[in-house]
């Protein structure tokens, strides 16, 4: 066979021990694009290739049963196949799997059918042992005993690297599957034939259909996308009637279609009443979606909570009354009725308020809550003003789709989603009005997710995400480790429903965690996402009380593409926080969490919060990542919309990145002026609250890497903090290739907190650029100093561009005794003990071009204090002037070490009071000093 773009381009084939061939058919894959053919492969030794289905990323995958090999050739056992094929470029096989095990008679299988959802997971069926899927956990319905095969129902993770949930379907007859569709909310039908007697059957359509056990029967199994078997049912008379294949209507209907010879095959308004002669018939099959219709506001709850009629006893306009609380009660009897619609009569567009009076049942079975399908409004209202301490909706199943709903006025929990995972939450207004404009919330948590993993609340496409404000507590309240993978996304958070202001009530927008800490609490990994980097996957969370998004002692939290403080349009502050209080994305306690990424899409924007865009608290805080966001400015990265005191603080927190050696990871970190202009762009600073346990402590071990920090987003102009960087206490820490310009104060100030056992230590600040904008060629200055050295010991400068600043490049301040100064001096230290080794001090970042600090300095100023360094140009005289405040006023002292060469050379002057002739006296004797050095970057004072 020729091959085209082959993974396998040769037939394959065994040579037995007597030198003959034995050549078995193989599998092949043909793939064409319009009429040229793109793949034309073998694939697997001795196989048959079944069907395929294409995943979202345009992927193929392929099902089928092929050799697997035990011990010599001859020695071998069929099994069932997964291929994986990327159909872009030279078209690549990217993964190839058996499916039932080590093949033997008991775990072989045969891979019939291969089905994708929307998400990429991929579902595969076929016929297994009874002992298939050594290690994994599977779920069974019926015995699955004796007989040849049975049918599996396997669902795995994008990529098919890993199972989701196994299935094993049948009784102790033979069982075998022929065809699987997925539909939208991914749940999968698979359809089949079966001679077991004892085929487990629930909710049957019809009851009594294809009995016989001495005929196949066709057989159609519906399971939800978190494997619960919703119905499993037998179709067909008493001879022989067989399976062909499955599929889905638009309308999301069940077609199935086969062959029967019984005269007594089960028919509904059919096109074709009766068995032609005796011969085999074709049969269709379509099996519409069981509903439940909700007429009624009231509260009542059904006569018979299992004979699959919704009826409470009374009526509605001459129908049978349904509620909201009958229609769960006979879902949760009967499986297969798992769509509950509403059509309640109303009086003009007025949207539906059901009035609940005590705690709804639990729904215990997968099923939708379709808000939508109520006429003219498309909304329903739950509300729980009469219901006394009960929560909304409590769901204890997974699969369960809740859309076009506003739950409101609850004393718990407007949601709960407990125990299963899998559920969908979609366009509801949870804890506002039927308009999503103001508060009407639930007494702790809009959603709360408690031992409920993979839940998706809202979505990426229009229509899908949710207003979830003015609950008193949580927006979003995700609480343990069971509680893992959920998504949050495309959300409106705290706003109204146009995202344009807030509804407030609400404490967090987004809480990851338990409720309250303690010191024995533990860290769990949660591994929540908020947001995403997919167009539409990010939320807005503004306007909410303490914090848009809390993670307490949380680990592998994604949070990415939000909009935290600002309005929909990420141009307008819509802060959270009131009075002192409010911050954008908090991690407390937590650790290896994600906020932010390396693309635009994962950008999120932390601006406009009452208090501080990011925060980073407690001493077991530790391995997280903040990279490319935008913090203290509007969307764009271009205009201020600062947070309220700093941009990113760091309490107590230790082993944090904030920034990192790319581009892409690169914070914008500016705008953060502060209400009463002492705002910071990051500030270090000691937990010295009580009662805080091991988050009480000093920041530690942090890095702080390429970020801008006081400029815009070209790196280019001036978009300014008061303060860059403040170190107040804390010990080494590190500032690496960050640019810190721009600031209307200090680029960066290093000093102890408020007792000396906050003293800060070993602050490390290399190669980064302070007062000149990204390029290093051009000034762009801070008002006042670039690094201001007080009160603290250990900082090593190296390798810094220290230039173009209002007035010092560096100034040093400290304690110094009467005469501690020279002797420390002499000994290569400072009084605050710093070490400045390689550093550009009044030139460019080649050292190249005079570019002198200093340009807001006057007489009366003292030239900014410090250390000043107006040229280091190679050639040109080099002027130091090192002022020491000491009592009331400025003593001048002149000793300096300048590395001329290899070699040393000290400059001094006798001190002198510091009158403004003194100085300039001094400053034009240092002036007449020629340099005599090959190079004079590196100054070590």
């Amino acid at each position: 066979m020729p091959t085209v773009n082959a993974s396998q381009p040769e037939l394959d084939y065994t040579r037995d021990a007597d030198g003959s061939y034995s050549i078995a058919g193989n599998g092949f894959v043909l793939v064409m694009k319009g009429s040229s053919v793109s793949i034309l492969t073998y694939l697997v030794k001795d196989a048959d290739a079944f069907k395929s289905a294409f995943a979202p990323d345009g992927t193929l995958y392929v099902v089928g049963t092929g050799r697997i090999t035990v011990g010599a050739d001859s020695d071998y056992y069929n099994d069932g196949f997964l291929a994986h094929f990327d159909l872009k470029g030279d078209t690549s096989l990217l993964s190839s799997r058996f499916l039932g095990g080590v093949a033997t008679v008991d775990t072989a299988a045969r891979g019939l059918g291969v089905a994708c959802d929307a998400t990429g997971n991929v579902y595969v069926t076929g016929n297994v042992g009874p002992k298939s899927f050594p290690g994994q956990t599977v779920s069974t319905l019926g015995p699955v005993s004796g007989g040849d095969y049975h049918i599996f129902i396997a669902r795995l993770n994008p990529g098919a690297t890993s199972y989701r949930s196994i299935t094993l379907v049948g009784g102790s007859g033979r069982d075998e599957a022929k065809g699987i569709v997925v539909d939208a909310d991914g749940n999968a039908y698979v359809g089949g034939q079966t001679t077991s007697s004892d085929f487990p059957v629930r909710d049957a359509i019809p009851p009594t259909s294809g009995t016989n056990p001495n005929y196949p029967h066709a057989c159609l199994i519906k399971l939800a996308s978190t494997g619960q078997i919703q119905y499993s049912t037998r179709l067909g008379g008493s001879l022989q009637d067989l399976f062909g294949d499955v599929a889905l209507t638009p309308a999301g209907e069940l077609v199935a279609t086969g062959s029967t010879s019984s005269a007594d095959f089960p028919v509904v308004n059919p096109i074709q009443a009766t068995l032609i002669g005796n011969n085999i018939n074709g049969f269709l099959t379509i099996i519409g979606t069981p509903e439940i219709v909700v007429n009624s506001t009231g509260d009542k709850p059904d006569l018979n909570k299992s004979d699959g009629a919704c009826n409470t006893g009374g009526t509605v306009n001459g129908a049978p009354e349904c509620t909201l609380r009958a229609a769960i009660e006979q879902v949760n009897a009967k499986p297969a009725l798992n769509d509950i619609k509403f059509k309640i009569a109303v009086t003009g567009n007025a949207v539906p308020s059901i009035s609940i009076t005590k705690q709804l049942p639990p729904i215990t079975v997968p099923l939708r809550i379709r808000g939508e399908t109520q006429p003219t409004t498309k909304r329903v209202q739950i509300n729980g003003v009469a219901a006394g301490t009960s929560s909304g909706l409590i769901v204890d199943e997974g699969g369960t789709t809740l859309t076009n709903l506003v739950v409101s006025n609850f004393k718990t929990d407007g949601i709960l989603l407990r125990t299963k995972g899998g559920n969908t939450v979609q366009n509801c207004f949870i804890g506002t009005d039927v308009k999503g404009a103001a508060a009407q919330g639930n007494g702790q948590s809009g959603i709360h997710t408690f031992k409920s993993p993979s839940n998706l609340i809202g979505g990426i496409k229009t229509g899908e995400g949710n207003v979830i404000s003015g609950n008193t507590q949580y927006g979003v309240w995700i609480e343990d480790g069971a509680s893992t993978g959920n998504l949050v996304q495309g959300n409106l958070i705290g706003t109204n429903l146009s995202g344009t202001s807030k509804i407030g009530k609400q404490q967090f927008g987004v809480y990851v965690g338990p409720a309250t800490y303690t010191t024995t609490t533990k860290i769990v990994a949660i591994k929540a996402t908020i947001g995403g980097t997919v167009t539409g996957a990010g939320n807005v969370i503004s306007g909410n009380i303490l914090a848009g998004i809390n993670t307490e002692s949380a680990s592998g939290c994604v949070i990415q593409g939000n909009l935290v403080g600002t309005d929909k349009t990420g141009l307008k502050a819509l802060g959270n926080g009131e009075d002192d209080g409010g911050i954008g994305i908090s991690l407390a306690h937590s650790t290896n969490n994600q906020v932010g990424g390396t693309t635009a899409a994962a950008r999120n924007v932390a601006s406009g919060n009452v208090v501080a865009g990011i925060r980073l608290f407690g001493a077991q805080t530790s391995g997280n990542h903040i990279e490319g966001n935008l913090v203290g400015t509007d969307r764009t990265g271009l205009k201020a919309l600062g947070n309220g005191s700093e941009g990113i603080t760091v309490m107590a927190a230790s082993g944090n990145f904030i920034g990192g050696p790319s581009a892409a990871q690169r914070n914008i970190i500016s705008g953060n002026k502060g209400t009463d202009g002492k705002g910071k762009g990051v500030f270090f600073v000691v937990n010295r609250q009580a009662g805080f346990g091991t988050n009480k402590g000093v920041p530690t071990n942090n890095l702080v890497r390429g970020n801008f920090i006081g400029a815009d987003a070209t790196g280019t102009k001036a978009l300014p903090n008061a303060f860059g960087v403040l170190v107040e206490g804390g010990a080494f820490n590190s500032l690496q290739s960050n640019v810190v310009s721009g600031n209307t104060s200090v680029g960066v100030v290093v000093t102890k907190g408020q007792t000396n056992l906050d003293e800060g230590e070993g602050t490390t600040l290399q190669d980064n650029l302070i007062g000149v904008d990204w390029t290093g060629a051009k000034a762009l200055s801070n008002g006042l100093y670039g690094i201001m050295l007080l009160s603290q010991k250990n900082s090593v400068l190296s390798g810094n561009t220290i230039s173009g600043n209002g007035r010092a490049g560096v100034m040093l301040a400290g304690k110094v005794p009467t005469d501690a100064f020279f002797s420390n001096i002499g000994n290569g230290n400072l009084p605050v003990n710093a070490v400045l080794t390689g550093n550009f001090i009044g030139t460019n970042r080649t050292g190249t071009a005079a570019l002198s600090n200093g340009r807001t300095a006057t007489a009366t100023s003292g030239g900014g204090g410090g250390i000043v360094i107006f040229s280091g140009v190679k050639g040109q005289p080099l002027v130091a002037l090192l002022l020491v405040r000491a009592t009331s006023s400025w003593v001048m002292w002149a000793r300096v070490f300048l590395l001329l060469g290899s070699a040393p050379h000290l400059l001094e002057l006798t001190p002198s009071e510091a009158t403004l002739s003194a100085r300039t006296s001094a400053r034009r004797t240092l002036l007449a000093t020629p340099n005599q050095a090959s190079a004079c970057s590196l100054v070590k004072v």
